[in-house]
């Protein structure tokens, strides 16, 4: 990887990666926490539109990620063509903590992707339980409906995630 200096932060040219996303993408809290604070700038996106934070929660460095959120990170920010969300990378890795986390500090836990699938979409689909309990229970809308039609509950049978599928199909009810 080639880097060059912008400002005062090394950037990667051809994938727009700075020294934050790198620190973020290994979990180097120390590290994140000095380019900070030498003025890194906290929600640069690189080619495919992810910040330092979507690194970090994609990686699955919780701590890493809740300093950034800290910091003042773009909760709210979405990648490129895809419009992922961190809500949406933390259900890919059934990181309900993150969930939790992202939806205290004022995250929209139905924002859509370029499919218009939510988070509980991809967790029902992917058979992520903790993260679709977590998403049930901090009042995600069930009904959502992306794009074709297809809503969390649709999509968890389509996929066969049985589990997903009971706690979609009960609508949180027998977890009060």
């Amino acid at each position: 990887m080639r880097w060059i200096l912008v400002g005062f932060e090394a950037v990667d040219p051809a994938s727009g990666i700075t020294a934050l996303h790198k620190a973020a993408k290994c979990g180097h809290t120390t590290i994140v926490l000095a380019l900070l604070k030498s003025g890194a700038n906290l929600d640069a996106a690189d080619g495919m539109g992810y910040t330092a934070l979507h690194h970090a929660v994609d990686q699955c460095h919780s701590s890493t990620a809740l300093r950034l959120v800290q910091a003042g990170a773009d909760i709210h920010a979405t990648t490129g063509f895809s419009l992922t969300t961190v809500v949406h990378l933390a259900v890919d890795h059934d990181d309900a903590t993150t969930v939790l986390a992202q939806h205290g500090r004022g995250a929209n836990l139905d924002a859509a992707d370029f499919l218009g699938w939510t988070p509980l979409h991809s967790a029902g689909y992917l058979g992520r339980t903790a993260a679709a309990l977590a998403l049930g229970g901090l009042g995600a809308n069930v009904e959502a409906a992306a794009q074709e039609g297809s809503t969390p509950l649709c999509l968890a049978v389509v996929a066969g995630n049985v589990t997903c599928l009971v706690l979609l199909h009960l609508g949180w009810s027998g977890f009060d």
